[in-house]
C-alpha cells in the first residue's frame, strides 16, 4: 500500500464526534473522469477505465 498524503492533526472533542475516513483506491481509478450530464446520463472519458456491467474496470 502507498500513502500519497497524510494529514494529521489534534483536538478535544467529544467522542461522538470523531471522524475518520479510510479511502482505498488504485491510483488509476482515482484519475479516472467522466462527463455527467443534466438528463443522467454519463460518458467515462478516462482511456484506462471502461464501463463493464454496473461497475469500472481497468
Amino acid at each position: 500500500m502507498t500513502a500519497l498524503d497524510v494529514k494529521i492533526d489534534y483536538a478535544y472533542r467529544h467522542p461522538a464526534t470523531f471522524a475518520i475516513g479510510i479511502v482505498t483506491s488504485c491510483w488509476a481509478t482515482r484519475r479516472a473522469s467522466a462527463i455527467i450530464r443534466p438528463d443522467g446520463s454519463w460518458e467515462m472519458t478516462s482511456k484506462h477505465v471502461r464501463h463493464v456491467g454496473g461497475g469500472c474496470t481497468l
